[in-house]
């Protein structure tokens, strides 16, 4: 045993650095404990003959097993397919870090002294290959476990969630050569006064920064907090219709399923709303072959001067080549105007769709246990009678920093997100899914309106504060005053620079370790 420990001692190092990190993601507190946790992952990484891409794979796997196990509580699957997909998401999630590692491990061949340095430039370019459309599963970036330290995290209006991960990760790099230069000043005298000098510049350096950027973010909370109280407001109903899973989609509850929502709407017009919401799918159907019930939105629109948005399934047509796309989507009424319908464009993979079934169809013909459903391509916002314009995106969308951001660019107020989680009812899914959307409130200085089937619901303001206004009570509603807001941040007016240049210098890099290795072979 004692042999195996030593063999195995960093590959022991890696998984519990990963699993004590994935502790601290919601619903548990987020603590600076993590900066710490993470250094003997960095420790590891960066020992010389050490292969990154192992070691990113373990800690990736590790850390979404833990932050993740829910995974497996999925109710709409059998018990054997719930441990598949669950492995297969912690090896999916674990790819993403062999990646990482496998890059850090390059740069470490071609500058061997500086690498250290590059490594949250590298976890960075990691996080932005999370968001890739085919395979995107944003679940485990690491700023999402520091949701409630928001102080802290304001900075993200500057430069995003991704930014932050790579702030932590420096953060926790500043500290690894701290404990690596204490080492060194114990075990060679003749070095001890160049280590000194190295960990005053490092600490230095670490509560400068630290300091900086917490303090700025306190100034910044204070000021939005207030600034929030004097933004105009428009009033929002939310409907918790409360449907189980299988209960949503037995055809002999459609009718009541409808009723019952427009009956807790109509209890919500006596503090007049200006607009309703019904959940993800809460229409149970696909809506356009009902023109009954289209005609039945509209004239409530009318009839109670309010407008009204629903989940529902959606579908287009194409006459020439008798295909069929289907949607998870979401109906917009506003009095005498058409409909708009916004399809979701991120959809869940292997959950939703079969990566790259665009491409070869008869991957659309292999089911995990939900649904298969195509790609949306919507750039149009909801507009309300009274002038303003939100967005509503559906699920995980909430959890992609650029795509809200492009449509806060487009003129979007407020944002609202709508999510069935009776899939994952009574797991620390549904505090992980609504908590992460604090910080498209901060990016973008908006309010966040989420509604989540038999899950935490809540209203996030744009200064990053939360206010879960219920966690699966049942049947009811809640009108809630949403501040508005049209300012942009430098995130929203810029994420799409900010995206190039990250990504960018990590091709540079990757560039420039592959020329610099080869030329040390010549």
């Amino acid at each position: 045993m004692k042999n195996l420990f030593v063999k195995y001692q960093d590959q022991l190092k890696v998984i519990i650095s990963a699993m004590l990190i994935g502790l601290f993601y919601p619903p548990t507190g987020s603590s600076y404990i993590v900066l710490f946790l993470l250094v003997p992952f960095i420790c590891v990484l960066n020992k010389e003959g050490k292969s990154g891409l192992v070691n990113g794979f373990i800690f990736g796997f590790f850390l979404s097993l833990i932050s993740s196990a829910w995974i497996m509580a999925n109710s709409g699957a059998p018990v054997w397919l719930r441990i598949v997909s669950g492995f297969g998401f912690f090896s999916f999630s674990g790819f993403y870090y062999a990646a990482m590692g496998g890059m850090f491990s390059l740069i470490k061949k071609a500058f061997p002294k500086k690498a250290i340095w590059f490594l949250p430039l590298v976890w960075g370019g990691m996080e932005h290959l999370m968001l890739y459309k085919e395979f995107a599963f944003p679940w485990t970036l690491l700023a999402n476990g520091f949701t409630t330290k928001i102080e802290f995290i304001q900075i993200a209006e500057l430069f995003g969630v991704i930014f932050v991960s790579m702030l932590l990760v420096f953060f926790s790099v500043l500290m690894f050569k701290i404990i690596e230069n204490i080492v060194l000043m114990k075990k060679d005298t003749k070095q001890k006064s160049t280590a000194i000098k190295a960990i005053i510049i490092q600490g230095l350096t670490l509560v400068i920064i630290f300091c900086s950027v917490y303090f700025w973010g306190n100034s910044r909370l204070k000021y939005f907090s207030e600034k929030g109280k004097e933004l105009p407001v428009v009033k929002v109903a939310m409907i918790h219709a409360g449907l189980g899973s299988d209960y949503k989609w037995q055809k002999a509850n459609f009718r009541k399923i409808v009723r019952d929502q427009y009956a807790l709407s109509d209890s919500s017009l006596a503090e007049k709303p200006d607009l309703i919401l019904w959940g993800e799918t809460n229409f149970p159907k696909y809506i356009e072959n009902y023109p009954r019930s289209i005609k039945e939105f509209k004239k409530y629109s009318i009839e109670n001067n309010v407008d009204i948005s629903t989940g529902a399934l959606g579908f287009n047509f194409d006459e020439k080549t008798e295909i069929i796309e289907k949607f998870n989507s979401v109906f917009f009424y506003s009095g005498n105007n058409e409909y708009i319908r916004y399809d979701k464009t991120m959809l869940v993979p292997f959950g939703e769709a079969f990566p790259y079934s665009n491409i070869f169809p008869f991957l659309k013909d292999i089911s995990l246990g939900q649904a298969n459903f195509d790609r949306g391509d919507n750039k149009e916002l909801f507009k309300m009678k009274t002038g303003n314009k939100f967005i509503t995106t559906i699920c995980y969308e909430g959890l992609f920093p650029y795509y809200n951001a492009r449509y806060v660019a487009m003129g979007a107020e407020f944002l609202t997100n709508v999510s069935n989680d009776a899939w994952y009812e009574n797991t620390d899914q549904v505090y992980q899914h609504s908590r992460f959307n604090i910080f498209r409130s901060i990016e973008n200085r908006r309010s966040t309106i989420r509604l989540a089937n038999r899950a935490e619901s809540s209203i996030i303001f744009p200064s990053g504060e939360q206010n879960i206004l219920y966690d699966n009570e049942g049947e009811f509603f809640k009108v809630v005053d949403v501040p508005v807001n049209s300012e942009l941040t430098f995130f929203t007016k810029n994420y799409k620079v900010i995206a190039g240049i990250i990504i960018g210098m990590n091709l540079l890099l990757l560039v420039m370790s592959i020329y610099t290795i080869k030329l040390k072979r010549k």
